[in-house]
């Protein structure tokens, strides 16, 4: 298990993205409970960006490989609407961003695919995974799909980040009742950096290595997404947001 502070705050926000500090704590608790739970372990990342959050494994000793999967499209789909820009970071840039904080030797555990999850699917690799991250396109009906695809790649025991939960909170939902109906047994996690995190097998029993304050109830995840939609989907154009 890599000692806690291995990676720090410092670090994670010396790699360009677009996570801040309450993420970073919430990812780097994750990071630090995958460690102490499987050593070594093979994380999956699908939506890397410029590099942020997949610095941290990375450049964790006890993560033996990585596989980064991003599209980089033009445009993507997004809840609040359409985004554009995500072409602009292309993989090599993300790899040079990730050289400030890993060394060679580091790098030479990352793989990275442009495409999407359905690539990890079709992937004729049996290398399961202890960790994964979903952070690709923010809408609901992609980050199930990006759950369904990676599924089968996981281990038995294993855990499934989702980042942005305010805004894809349905899709956690839709994942676990997935889940309930195969009869795999999970136990779904929310904080309130808006990181949500789904635990299988033996893990629904184990403790994660965060801070109790961090932690979110899922009724006030479900409340907090409920008034994110109506003031940021709903809301009528020209309308100012409330107070």
């Amino acid at each position: 298990m890599a000692q806690p502070g291995t990676f720090t705050e410092a670090d994670f926000t010396m790699v360009p993205g677009q996570m801040g500090p309450k993420s970073a704590r919430a990812l780097l608790a994750v990071q630090e409970t995958i460690s102490s739970w499987a050593t070594p372990y093979a994380y999956l990342e699908i939506g890397s960006y410029a590099g942020r959050s997949l610095s941290m494994h990375v450049r964790d000793p006890d993560c033996t490989y990585a596989l980064s999967v991003d599209l980089r499209p033009e445009v993507t789909g997004d809840e609040r609407g359409d985004v554009t820009g995500y072409n602009l970071i292309t993989d090599q840039m993300m790899r040079d961003n990730l050289r400030v904080v890993c060394s060679d030797q580091d790098m030479a555990k990352l793989e990275s695919i442009t495409g999407t999850s359905a690539d990890v699917a079709q992937r004729k690799s049996r290398r399961k995974f202890d960790l994964a991250f979903i952070d690709a396109e923010h809408t609901v009906r992609a980050v199930v799909a990006d759950f369904l695809n990676i599924l089968p790649a996981m281990k038995a025991d294993a855990m499934i980040g989702f980042d942005d939960t305010l805004i894809v909170y349905p899709a956690l939902e839709a994942a676990s009742a997935c889940l309930a109906h195969r009869g795999l047994r999970h136990r779904v996690v929310y904080t309130r950096a808006n990181i949500g995190l789904i635990l299988l097998g033996r893990y629904v029993d184990r403790e994660l290595l965060m801070r109790p304050r961090l932690l979110s109830s899922a009724d006030e995840a479900r409340d907090r997404f409920h008034r994110f939609y109506a003031e940021t989907v709903l809301r009528p154009a020209g309308t100012k947001r409330s107070a």
